[in-house]
């Protein structure tokens, strides 16, 4: 139980230092500039996943609450792979 609880703590560390570290490359007036287009963006990148992850389910026979966990699921773990991109970018 103990190493499970560990390996727990050191993902959401490991996720918290890659947000960190790819908002310390952000700069304010770029962002301002690009604004709508990039909560436009944002808003797409999280729905795709979203919608998929739930449509699949619900084709492959998942109940609705399964299908929307497995969709926010897809979707959750978008946003690490974006910053990651945003980081090489």
């Amino acid at each position: 139980m103990l190493l499970s609880t560990d390996l727990h703590v050191l993902s959401n560390l490991a996720v918290f230092f890659l947000m960190f570290l790819d908002g310390l490359e952000m700069d304010p007036c770029e962002i301002r500039r690009s604004g709508r287009s990039a909560i436009g963006i944002s808003m797409i990148a999280f729905f795709i996943p979203l919608l998929s992850g739930i449509c699949a389910s619900l084709l492959f026979g998942l109940t609705t609450v399964q299908s929307l966990f497995m969709g926010l699921l897809l979707s959750i773990t978008a946003i690490p792979v974006s910053a990651m991109v945003l980081m090489v970018v």
